[in-house]
Order: C-alpha cells, then structure tokens, then sequence
C-alpha cells in the first residue's frame, strides 16, 4: 500500500544560548498542534541532536541530517527570536529560500532578531504560534 505523503514543517530557531527548555517550548507546541493534523508532521530538529549534552558528536552528521530533512520539508517556520546569535538557523532559512521552500517566520519578543533572516521570509508574523499555525492550515487546506 502507497503511504501518503505528509505534510512537513522544519522547525528551525536559535538554541545556542539557550536552555532546552525555551528553545523547545515552541516547538513543543507546534508538535502539540501538530497531533490534532494527521496529514502534518513537525520536523524538530532538538529531537535528533542534544544541543546541551553534544549527543551525537558529530557536527558533520547533524548538519547533513538536518539539511537532508529541511530539503524534504513542505515548509520552514523559523522563530525569529535570537536569529542574530544563530548561524544555524540563517544557513537554514537561506537553503530554503533558494529551494523555493516557503519560510514563515514569527517572533514572540522580537529580541535580537538578525535582519537577513527575516527578509528571507516570506510571511513574518508576530502572534502566537497555535493562531498562525490554524492560519496556515486553513490557506492550504482552502488555497
């Protein structure tokens, strides 16, 4: 049997300087969301690389993980909070703009946000998270 394809959000956004916690909180929530939406998968990458204990070890591996899936991905949402102490986060939202992957950026604070990054968005908001995401869903399910 054919498995369908679901639709894959990247999450990408600042940890470096940040607990686990905070840089989770809102990817914790768009993974919430994502648990009422079958056809939706959240693609976290703090799932697959301890940023705080360095578990893998390997850079190389990580980045090409993470680069392999953000290639694969439908969208990039990108918390722009903190983008401008986080090289990550900008190499990711400029691969996904040169692909033609639709960024949407949202800020909660909008502390310490690195201009670039977000001129490569193509949407930015700053609302809450559970609120943009049913937006979104609602143009694609309706557009």
């Amino acid at each position: 049997m054919r498995r369908q394809h679901k639709f894959q959000i990247y999450l990408a956004g600042a940890c470096k300087g940040l607990t686990k916690e905070e840089a989770n909180r809102w990817r914790g929530e768009c993974q919430n969301w994502a648990t009422w939406h079958e056809d939706v998968y959240m693609y976290n990458p703090n799932d697959y690389f301890n940023y705080w204990d360095r578990h893998p070890l390997l850079d190389e591996e990580c980045m090409k993980t993470f680069l392999a899936q953000l290639r694969q991905s439908d969208l990039v949402l990108v918390n722009l909070d903190q983008s401008a102490h986080s090289v990550g986060t900008g190499i990711e939202v400029a691969i996904a703009h040169e692909l033609k992957i639709p960024v949407i950026g949202f800020t909660v604070n909008g502390k310490d946000v690195y201009e670039w990054t977000a001129l490569m968005c193509d949407m930015v908001y700053n609302v809450d998270i559970v609120d943009m995401l049913n937006h979104i869903y609602k143009q694609r399910v309706e557009g």
